[in-house]
């Protein structure tokens, strides 16, 4: 028979035994995010905030399996690529004990999902990781940008929207900003990254039973990437805006935790990141569309206007525009401008069905932009040569004189260039639509200004066809409109007055 202390020490034995053979724990992805983030920002402080936690908790269940579709939709600056793209694999490896696991991650730009790949390899180098997660070690022969792959066959492939996936795949999928929200307001743009993941990437999962898809996305158009997804139907799909726009409560439920949040209408989502008055100027500063798209997730469907008619603003005096009374002389003097320019917009043929030729006198004080004066027929080039030539004896003062390097315009420049100065080749970047956009923010903070219909009656019409803008037959005031203010807007540092 043991004695009391030998029995002692065989019990203290087999409970060490016994407890060896429990399974550990796996360490929460939300803990371990906080680790990795020390290794991906040396020196930074984590900011704290519930979405964290919440996009973790459905990132483990992912991994479990109880979820092989998820779609999140978040603001821009929220860590969304760092927790699902970067560390969430990382810990797939190492906490949660699947080094075999595969994941293909696919990016608008390789040096995006580049960028992305040399991250998470720098957690997985990182002395904290080899220490606590000794199993997880890297194929020499497959350490490489693109390619990370573990001695246990798990891999992280990093690809592009147009680049290769012939032969590649994994376990999991991770489209991240799927499309280039630079280029989303192209058709031809958007169309050709959603047909490269209908063709190349959506039948990508190794186990079409088991495989997952975990897109990440802030919205960029109506008929985006996160429609075509929700359209296929499936997805657990979150949204998490910057603030509460609703006249209801939103509550985000946490699926292992059973924690709930609750927004407040009018209230800012995530408030440490981005407090309300933070949102409330960047709305201002980007323009409703933009930031309805880009911050509440909630793109306006298309067949709204541009330009609204009540963003409008008006003058009713020209002259009180161009001149003042000097206070040293008491003398009628010019008014100055920061900048006094002509836009042009030229056609082919001066015919019934042709396009209109339209020049534009702009001027631009402070932030604000006047439209001074407007030339519009449907004239030839010998025509519009003529109009240039009177417009820029009537506006001595504006000397710059963009003109759009299509149409006849190239023709123009070569025929008037020594008989007009100042005259400078536009070559316009994007569609209209994207140009439009692009001075949108401006229209809606009400810095541009149209003359009165008392003084200009075409001024009507100018506005009617901005209001049904793109449905518009002949939308060349616009087209001038915009190059014009694109062009103020590039050119808006502090110089001498236009006087």
């Amino acid at each position: 028979m043991l004695a009391p202390q030998d029995r002692a020490t065989v019990a203290s034995g087999l409970e060490r035994l016994a407890n060896s053979l429990i399974p550990r724990p796996v360490q929460p992805l939300e803990a371990y995010f906080k680790r990795a983030f020390e290794v991906l920002e040396p020196g930074k402080e984590l900011v704290p905030s519930w979405h964290i936690g919440y996009l973790c908790e459905h990132l483990e269940a992912v991994s479990r399996g109880q979820i092989l579709r998820l779609l999140i939709n978040i603001p821009p600056r929220t860590l969304k690529s760092s927790i699902v793209s970067i560390v969430w694999p990382t810990w797939q490896w190492g906490p949660f004990g699947k080094p075999e696991s595969r994941f293909m991650f696919i990016s608008h730009e390789i040096s995006l999902a580049i960028d992305l790949a040399v991250a998470r390899r720098s957690i997985l180098e990182s002395d904290f990781y080899r220490s606590e997660f000794p199993r997880v070690v890297l194929a020499s022969d497959q350490n490489e940008k693109k390619l990370v792959q573990n001695t246990r066959r798990g891999k992280l492939i990093a690809t592009s929207t147009h680049g290769a996936a012939t032969g590649k795949g994994g376990d999991f999928l991770v489209p991240d900003d799927f499309i280039d929200p630079e280029k989303a307001e192209s058709d031809l743009e958007r169309e050709s990254a959603l047909k490269a993941w209908g063709i190349k990437f959506s039948s990508r999962l190794d186990n079409k039973k088991t495989g997952a898809i975990v897109a990440i996305e802030q919205r960029t158009h109506p008929r985006d990437f996160t429609n075509k997804l929700v359209e296929a139907g499936g997805y657990t799909h979150i949204v998490i805006p910057s603030d509460n726009y609703t006249k209801e409560p939103l509550f985000f439920s946490f699926p292992a935790s059973a924690r709930k949040i609750e927004i407040a209408p009018g209230a800012a989502v995530l408030p440490e990141i981005k407090p309300l008055d933070v949102v409330i100027r960047e709305r201002r500063e980007k323009g409703t569309r933009v930031h309805d798209t880009q911050e509440r997730q909630n793109p306006p469907q298309e067949g709204g206007v541009i330009f609204k008619s009540q963003n409008w603003r008006f003058y009713d005096s020209l002259d009180e525009l161009l001149w003042r009374i000097s206070k040293e002389t008491g003398k009628r003097e010019p008014f100055p401008w920061d900048d006094l320019i002509q836009s042009w917009d030229c056609a082919f043929k001066g015919l019934d069905s042709s396009d209109y030729v339209v020049g534009q006198v702009w001027g631009r004080r402070g932030a604000n932009r006047w439209l001074l004066d407007q030339f519009r027929d449907q004239v030839g080039i010998g025509g519009t040569m003529k109009a240039i030539e009177a417009m820029s004896e009537k506006w001595p003062r504006a000397m710059r004189k963009l003109i759009e390097d299509k149409a006849n315009g190239p023709a123009v420049l070569e025929l008037l260039t020594q008989k007009v100065p100042g005259l400078i080749a536009v070559n316009p970047e994007g569609g209209k639509i994207v140009r439009a956009r692009a001075i949108e923010p401006i229209q809606e903070a009400g810095n541009i200004w149209l003359p009165s219909p008392k003084i200009a009656p075409w001024v009507e019409d100018f506005i009617s066809r901005a209001r049904l803008f793109p449905n518009v037959d002949h939308d060349d005031e616009i087209d001038s409109m915009t190059q014009a203010n694109i062009y103020l807007t590039a050119d808006s540092s502090p110089r001498l007055s236009v006087f």
